[in-house]
């Protein structure tokens, strides 16, 4: 008898039970789980959640899931410490143990501030995965992270291979509309690194979000700065390592 008829899928994220729990983790490479009461369904941890699990829906060696662990799944809640309901919700990321007497471990328990950047650097700096944010690229994010590292003739290389990317997509239409955008956005801020050094990113970030908090603008006007902000985190990252 198959598990997955039994496991409950809300849009990207399963529900686990006390049954369903240890099979499910044993799957994956990585397994990140909520583990929360009922009550808490729609709350606004909920909603960036639904966010994270629709930014790795195309990563296959990540599980997002669920447990409601009070009342239900009492067993669960004992067993990793959560039996007070004044600390929940509570996220904590499980790796397939390599180990023979062992099916998986605890990597750790997130305790950062609660938004879409940061789960998503954090997913990547513990699992390795790449997992992008809207408007990002992953080809792009690489060369992102090389630009960075590197200074000089190296940078011009790398500018190069950018605009290559972009007039291969333009000409033969590889990328659609919204990736030809994100390509000139990569290529623009690394022009403007090199023109303006390396302190651009955090201006342009705070340039950005002035306007998003202090303007009016359309739903769509706000969705194409939060993407070139998550451009923008696509060099940062690479500052910490």
């Amino acid at each position: 008898v198959t598990l997955w008829p039994l496991i409950q899928v809300h849009s990207t994220i399963l529900d686990l039970d006390s049954w369903t729990f240890n099979k499910t983790i044993e799957a994956f490479p990585y397994s990140f789980v909520k583990f929360d009461t009922n009550s808490a369904e729609f709350g606004p941890k909920q909603k960036v959640f639904k966010q994270l699990a629709s930014n790795v829906l195309e990563q296959n060696d990540l599980l997002m899931a669920q447990v409601n662990v009070l009342p239900e799944n009492m067993d669960l809640a004992t067993r990793f410490q959560l039996t007070e309901k004044a600390y929940l919700p509570e996220f904590i990321l499980f790796q397939k143990s390599a180990k023979q007497n062992s099916n998986f471990e605890v990597v750790t328990r997130y305790g950062a501030q609660f938004d879409l950047a940061n789960l998503v650097r954090f997913l990547k700096i513990k699992t390795g995965l790449y997992i992008g944010l809207p408007g990002c690229l992953q080809d792009l994010d690489e060369l992102a992270a090389v630009f960075f590292r590197n200074s000089g003739k190296d940078r011009q290389k790398i500018m190069r291979q950018v605009s290559d990317i972009l007039l291969k997509m333009q000409k033969t239409r590889s990328g659609n509309g919204n990736d030809i955008i994100s390509a000139r956005k990569y290529l623009k801020i690394m022009e403007s690194l090199v023109q303006n050094g390396d302190d651009f990113i955090w201006k342009e970030e705070q340039r950005l979000q002035r306007i998003l908090q202090n303007s009016k603008m359309s739903e769509q006007k706000a969705q194409d700065l939060d993407k070139s902000l998550n451009i923008l985190k696509s060099f940062q990252w690479k500052r910490v390592g």
